[in-house]
């Protein structure tokens, strides 16, 4: 089993789309939290997305132009393949 270790200093707290201006940066080291993301729309804007909410077994990668709606009330977390960008809608 492999152990995924999140730096809670490059956390960024993403409350929902507004709070976003246009879109928003991450990498492997930089992790993203949408809080109350139930509803919300993740699309990929450059690079490689991984997407894992809160109560849902599966995780999921999101290549450039692909979106995902948010299913779960939680939280979702978002990070890159090395650099990429996203917009919350």
């Amino acid at each position: 089993m492999s152990k995924i270790t999140v730096n809670l200093a490059a956390v960024a707290q993403i409350h929902g789309g507004s709070d976003i201006a246009d879109s928003s940066k991450v990498t492997k080291e930089k992790v993203a939290v949408i809080n109350g993301s139930k509803g919300k729309t993740v699309t990929c804007m450059s690079g490689r997305l991984w997407i894992t909410q809160e109560g849902d077994p599966v995780d999921y990668v999101l290549e450039p132009n692909q979106s995902l709606v948010l299913v779960k009330a939680g939280n979702a977390l978002v990070s890159g393949f090395g650099e990429a960008t996203f917009r919350v809608a």
